[in-house]
């Protein structure tokens, strides 16, 4: 991720976008990610739920392969949840 994102190694350790805040780990360009912030003014913890997914932020995200991952792994989350609910999934 770091040479994706053009930061250090040691500035990639994440847990991942959807942990609670504050977050424990986050990687440092997902602080400031208009995505997360979405998500988070919508009182969720992911894209998952959100009537208007895929919306523009996802499609003008600024690296292709994160568009790429988001548009495989929302559609596959939501199908976990819909088999277990969101607290099982989560």
């Amino acid at each position: 991720m770091g040479s994706l994102y053009g930061t250090k190694p040691e500035e990639t350790e994440c847990l991942g976008c959807m942990q609670p805040d504050p977050p424990k780990k986050l990687y440092s360009f997902c602080k400031s990610c208009s995505i997360r912030s979405c998500v988070k003014s919508k009182g969720c913890y992911s894209c998952h739920p959100c009537k208007e997914w895929p919306c523009s932020l996802i499609e003008n995200f600024g690296y292709a392969a994160g568009i790429r991952v988001m548009k495989r792994a929302i559609p596959l989350w939501r199908s976990r949840v819909a088999e277990h609910g969101d607290e099982k999934v989560a």
